[in-house]
């Protein structure tokens, strides 16, 4: 809905208002196009001497738009305004009948969303619509950013909003276009003598939705149809709305107890879940913990292995060694036995000579390395 205050708008937003204002451009396009070819003659220094728009102002007296053009044309041909030039020349294809490619680009800067900040939104409202209805962007993406434009603008009648709604196929922006409705509806309820053909009017604005709404939100269309049920509206008035309303509100707090039902269920769930995972990293933690222990003791017992591989290695080249010493022992106890038997001998004389011989022989053989002489 329109603001409360509204800000003052520019010369150059009541220029464009006055110009797209239905009282001109809804009859024909075509004298909008030909006030624009004056204001054109004349930011080019080559106004005509016979201005259209002093003749449509004098045949349209009551027409406040049109006087207001037809002063600011004068205002400006006595004193030229280069801001205003700037502009017209900017704005100047909106009112086009027809428009070229090079034109078409322009008309795409004037629609953009960064441009139409520097309009009031009731000017937006207006440009959105020119566009549309010319079809500039027909069958082009852009189409929808101007009707999403045109039915969140706050200065949108309820036509405006349903035919954005039908077009669009967006839920978002029919549940808006419905609620523009309920308000009409309930404002027409409110009067003394409320309008049954307005009412029907509201109503079959609504039914017209039926489509697009019915197949994107079915539940939300159901819910909110009764309430455009013209012959109970028609019978029963603000009584019937009420009572709909009421019965929204229950259902509303209805769903509101099941949902914190729902929500108390889930809750218990996620306790339990969170115990249950409690539980479950518990676990996990204590196998982890036993597999540290039996790595630890797996390593231990092979490194005592290792030790006592070590321990029996070591051992076994001892006990070879102790073999060698033992037989080193023997040997030499050989040989002391058989030096000692040959200094008997030689002391006591006994034995022939060949005897000696074959003991010496022996010796030798005992000590193959040396050589003894007895």
């Amino acid at each position: 809905m329109p603001k409360d205050v509204e800000p003052k708008e520019s010369v150059f937003d009541i220029f464009i208002q006055d110009m797209l204002n239905p009282n001109i451009s809804s009859i024909d396009d075509s004298i909008c196009a030909r006030i624009a070819k004056d204001f054109t003659a004349l930011i080019r220094q080559n106004p005509d001497p016979k201005p259209y728009i002093k003749t449509c102002a004098e045949r349209n007296p009551d027409k406040e738009n049109v006087k207001r053009l037809w002063q600011l044309y004068q205002e400006l041909e006595k004193k030229p305004d280069a801001k205003f030039n700037e502009f017209f020349n900017f704005i100047s294809p909106l009112f086009e009948e027809y428009v070229d490619d090079d034109e078409r680009g322009c008309i795409d800067m004037i629609g953009s969303r960064r441009k139409q900040k520097l309009f009031s939104e009731k000017t937006q409202l207006m440009i959105c619509k020119t566009i549309l209805r010319k079809g500039y962007y027909s069958g082009r993406p852009e189409e929808s950013t101007i009707l999403e434009a045109i039915a969140l603008n706050p200065y949108s009648s309820t036509e405006d909003k349903v035919m954005a709604a039908k077009r669009l196929r967006s839920p978002d922006i029919a549940r808006k276009a419905i609620e523009a409705l309920e308000a009409e509806r309930d404002a027409e309820l409110a009067k003394d003598f409320t309008s049954e053909p307005q009412l029907r009017a509201t109503c079959r604005k609504f039914w017209d939705l039926y489509d697009a709404l019915n197949r994107l939100d079915p539940d939300y269309f159901n819910e909110v149809s009764p309430g455009f049920n013209i012959e109970k509206l028609r019978d029963f008035g603000f009584e019937y709305v009420e009572q709909f309303k009421q019965s929204l509100v229950d259902r509303a707090l209805e769903a509101e107890r099941l949902a914190k039902e729902q929500e108390s269920k889930v809750q218990a769930q996620d306790q339990q879940i969170e115990k249950l995972n409690g539980q479950l990293k518990a676990e996990i933690k204590e196998k982890e913990d036993y597999k540290a222990k039996l790595d630890t003791a797996l390593k231990e017992k092979a490194t005592l292995e290792k030790q006592l591989r070590d321990e029996q290695n070591a051992r076994t080249r001892l006990a070879n060694q102790l073999d060698e010493v033992e037989k080193k022992l023997r040997a030499e106890k050989n040989k002391a036995v058989k030096f000692k038997d040959a200094a008997a001998a030689l002391e006591t004389g006994w034995g022939s000579k060949k005897g000696i011989e074959a003991f010496k022989k022996e010796i030798a053989e005992a000590y193959k390395d040396e050589t003894y002489q007895i």
